[in-house]
């Protein structure tokens, strides 16, 4: 039974992992939340790999808001980058996988790849944390023995970031939809979004934390789909008959982001509907959204969704 090490397992896409994986008989799941293990302690993760000896190792801790690395980006670093490394020794040690999540922002600083639709090809990174996420890409293939590189964007899931008060871009709008508040969005950057639940899908379905998978690769794990935030809020609005509080801001300028599709993942938009239908229903608050306290009529926001390709 593959024993599998989870850091910052508070997070939006590490908490998703854990709670699937303990449901399966399969594997045996450590979490450790950020209280639990402050990765940037080297003796604390030392006795935590003597402890477990786990056969995979899945790398959930960042610190990925960029107004808190900018805060700090001497801690920044330690946490995405010097830790790890340290983390990285540990797993050539013990023999562990070593699964690594990273971003969609090591693009984007390429103004010739921001004129096209296509996927940028050469990371180039605009903000410091994604200059921090590429550094160790970087030094992950250089120096680990076995790992894969997950490259995710636009996360969002049930539990939203704790880096972000709780929030994620969905939430942010349902919340300016139950106030009747105007949203202004980016409607000039093209990106990708990532729905916890389908990412874990695919690595279990594609048995990434297995031995025998494939191993030294990168994967993009991302929905179908290339958008702009503003489609995005403009999307979950019209679920809720509400899409004249959202208006598109334009820039001279775009950032192209986007990461070309690795895997076989729904689209952007069955993943929405699924997450308000599974997730954003169970949320007390947005109840009145709804315009009732049942349950939603899935069928009906099945067809919706159905009916707008």
């Amino acid at each position: 039974m593959p024993k599998v090490l989870i850091s910052g397992a508070g997070g939006q896409l590490a908490s998703t992992l854990a709670t699937r994986l303990v449901q399966l008989p399969t594997f045996e799941v450590y979490p450790y939340n950020r209280q639990a293990w402050d990765v940037t302690d080297q003796q604390t993760s030392t006795e935590i790999f003597d402890y477990v000896q786990p056969d995979v190792y899945f790398n959930g801790s960042a610190i990925h808001n960029e107004e808190w690395v900018l805060k700090d980006v001497g801690r920044a670093f330690d946490v995405n980058v010097v830790s790890q490394n340290h983390i990285l020794d540990l797993c050539n040690k013990h023999k562990t996988k070593f699964v690594n999540i990273s971003t969609n922002y090591i693009y984007g600083g390429d103004e010739s790849d921001n004129k096209l639709n296509l996927p940028p090809s050469i990371p180039s990174p605009f903000t410091v944390y994604g200059v921090s996420k590429l550094s160790f890409e970087l030094i992950l293939k250089m120096r680990c023995n076995d790992w894969i590189n997950f490259r995710v964007s636009g996360v969002f899931g049930q539990n939203g970031s704790c880096q972000k008060n709780g929030l994620n871009f969905p939430f942010q709008v349902l919340n300016h939809l139950l106030s009747n508040d105007p949203m202004y969005v980016n409607d000039t950057d093209i990106t990708n979004i990532s729905y916890t639940e389908d990412i874990v899908s695919s690595i279990l379905l594609n048995n990434f934390f297995e031995k025998s998978a494939v191993k030294n690769c990168h994967r993009n794990l991302i929905n179908e789909g290339v958008v702009t935030w503003y489609e995005v809020a403009t999307y979950i609005a019209r679920l809720f008959n509400k899409q004249n509080l959202i208006y598109p801001v334009k820039k001279d300028n775009r950032r192209n982001t986007s990461l070309s599709l690795s895997l076989q993942i729904p689209c952007w938009k069955d993943a929405i509907s699924r997450f308000i239908i599974n997730d954003v229903t169970k949320i007390g608050k947005y109840k009145k959204l709804f315009g009732y306290n049942s349950q939603i009529n899935q069928t009906k926001w099945y067809e919706f969704e159905r009916e707008d390709e």
